[in-house]
This record gives structure tokens, sequence and C-alpha cells, in this order.
């Protein structure tokens, strides 16, 4: 009696295991490295509440800016 399917098709589980076991880690590096804000927040600069310059403080005179921003290091914006 002739089998139904060719013989290769018997490796085709193994080869989609294997493509599952590197493409799921692969998607899931590409999604964290490209989705995260360090890759998608360049050049952001948030509208400040009163035109202020950091020039003098935070330049001329050297004042750590966490001195008025307390969360600067703790989230991704610096409040008062």
């Amino acid at each position: 009696m002739d089998p139904i399917f060719p013989k290769w098709t018997n490796k085709i589980p193994l080869y989609l295991g294997i493509s599952v076991l590197v493409a799921l880690p692969l998607t899931v590096f590409f999604i964290w490295y490209y989705a995260s804000p360090k890759f998608l927040n360049v050049g952001y600069e948030p509208d400040q509440p009163i035109p202020f310059s950091h020039r003098l403080h935070a330049g001329d005179m050297g004042i750590d800016c966490r001195y008025c921003h307390a969360t600067g290091q703790k989230t991704s914006f610096s409040e008062l």
C-alpha cells in the first residue's frame, strides 16, 4: 500500500517547532526594543508650563536639576 504523504512531510513538525523557537524570541526582542521610549522618544521636548530658561541655574550656577525636580530620575518627566 502506498503512503498518503511523501516521507519528507514527517519533518514538517520539527521544522515548524524550530522556527517558532527561533522566531518567537526574535519577535519579542524587536517589539521590546523598537517600541521602547528610548527608541520612540528621541528628541522629545515637552512644553514647559512657564517660559523658563535653565541656562542660569543649571548652566551658569551649576545647580543640580534634582534640587527642583525631585522625580527626574524616577519618571519619564520632571515635576516641580
